[in-house]
């Protein structure tokens, strides 16, 4: 029966909706009163069966509207929204694919290291092994030939250099400065030195103690070239442990020639390609025209040559009239050594050339005596030596020393460094200037300031 019923129910949609389309083909108004007043809970699945009828598009809609409430857009809205969909479609370009350009793929661009741009630092290191002198960089061993004078300064260098560098009196305060460090002093470091009084050595305790923190502060803060050449100068003007009141800090002085140019006529000829004049060292220690021995000589030196003349290979109105004898490069904490090796020497070679006029431009018999000269990349202190060999006038800097080697990371090293800059100081009173006042200057009977003074107080070269 219920099925039955169901039938009849469909069947009576299906005839009412078949005559509301016939009626609307006449009057559209009527047929949705028709449908709105005959089949009120018509659903919208419903008409999924229905076959197609010649119901107008628009006048479908309308019913539908109106029998289930669902919204059509107008007329207007309609052909506004053809209008805008006809526009974009006529932007949109129209693509063929069949003459489209292919591409070819290509591989990422691989950087070969035989077109990279050669180190200039490294390329002038070797160039000036061509050069006029030839400028030769090494480091010591059996293959180096060194002549006689400089195996002599070396060994007066090097022999038992750390041995008795600290005062004994600074030994209690050395372990509480650095509790971890002065486990690793040995023993033989500390000397019973009757030649300092107490007042001397809290001096050199101060000054010790103010080299390690500003180096200190210059590593850990990673500050510039400047204020590690402030560290420098402090070390310099330090008297060592073994020497009482040093004496030969009053011989000498410490120039800066940062911002100085070299005489062209002295640089290595590089076959018509120009060196820098700026490639120098940073510092440079002269003999100082305050002292009376050196002050007699230089005049001396200037009256018998007419016109006068200059004692270094600087162009500075005053560094030019004074002998510059070990030059110092200074880098900060990771600087390029290289860099400073090349700067070091550049500037020696010049010095050597310098000397070679002085002497009539000939190298003298048995050579000129070897230039020193310190690279410094932040703690490190390396020591080189240079000379001009006397038969091929070829110039060799050498170096670093290993046993000359030191630095300013620890208190221990910055005693070692103290004693090996008050040696320097002393060969260079003792030995190299006799040498340069009465062979270089033509200056007769020059007995140096501490010459006088170690005679009379009996202080002996290493």
């Amino acid at each position: 029966m219920a099925k039955r019923e169901a039938s009849d129910t469909i069947l009576h949609h299906v005839i009412n909706c078949w005559l509301v389309d016939v009626r609307s083909c006449h009057d559209p108004d009527s047929a949705l009163e028709t449908c709105s007043l005959s089949s009120p809970t018509i659903s919208a699945s419903f008409f999924a069966h229905l076959p197609p009828s010649p119901l107008a598009s628009l006048q479908r809609k309308r019913f539908h509207s109106v029998a289930f409430g669902m919204e059509y857009p107008s007329e207007d809205t309609r052909s506004i929204t053809s209008a805008s969909t006809s526009q974009a479609s006529r932007r949109i370009p129209i693509l063929d694919f069949a003459n489209r350009v292919i591409l070819e793929p290509t591989p990422p661009s691989k950087r070969s290291t035989a077109t990279r741009s050669p180190s200039p630092t490294r390329k002038l290191l070797t160039l000036l092994e061509q050069a006029r002198p030839s400028v030769n960089f090494s480091q010591p061993d059996g293959a180096v030939a060194q002549p006689q004078r400089v195996v002599e300064l070396r060994k007066w260098l090097s022999t038992d250099l750390g041995v008795g560098v600290i005062p004994k009196a600074l030994k209690e305060r050395l372990r509480a400065a650095d509790p971890d460090g002065f486990d690793d002093v040995p023993s033989s470091a500390y000397i019973h030195n009757d030649l300092m009084t107490p007042v001397e050595v809290d001096r050199l305790w101060e000054q010790t103690r103010l080299i390690y923190r500003d180096a200190r502060r210059c590593n850990n803060r990673r500050k510039d070239e400047s204020a590690w050449v402030d560290v420098v100068r402090t070390v310099l003007r330090t008297p060592g442990a073994g020497a009482g009141a040093d004496p030969t800090l009053e011989m000498f002085e410490i120039e800066s020639i940062q911002t100085q140019q070299i005489d062209p006529s002295l640089l290595p000829d590089l076959h018509n390609r120009a060196i820098s004049t700026a490639k120098k060292a940073d510092l440079a220690l002269a003999f100082s025209p305050d002292d009376s021995t050196v002050a007699k000589a230089l005049r001396s030196a200037s009256a018998s040559r007419p016109g006068g003349t200059t004692f270094s290979q600087m162009m500075d109105a005053y560094t030019s009239t004074v002998p510059l004898v070990c030059g110092i490069e200074v880098k900060e904490a990771g600087g390029d050594n290289n860099e400073a090796l090349l700067q070091l020497g550049i500037w020696t070679a010049a010095g050597l050339e310098k000397l070679k006029g002085l002497c009539g431009g000939e190298v003298p018999a048995g050579g000129l005596y070897p230039f020193m000269g310190w690279t410094v990349v932040g703690h490190e202190w390396k020591l080189h030596l240079s000379w001009m060999e006397e038969d091929s006038g070829r110039i060799l800097v050498v170096g670093p020393f290993s046993p000359l080697t030191t630095g300013t990371s620890t208190y221990f090293d910055i005693f070692k460094l103290l004693e090996l800059a008050c040696r320097l100081r002393r060969w260079l009173a003792e030995r190299y200037w006799p040498w340069l006042s009465s062979e270089v200057l033509g200056v007769d009977g020059q007995q140096s300031t501490l010459e006088q003074q170690a005679s009379s107080i009996s202080i002996n070269p290493p």
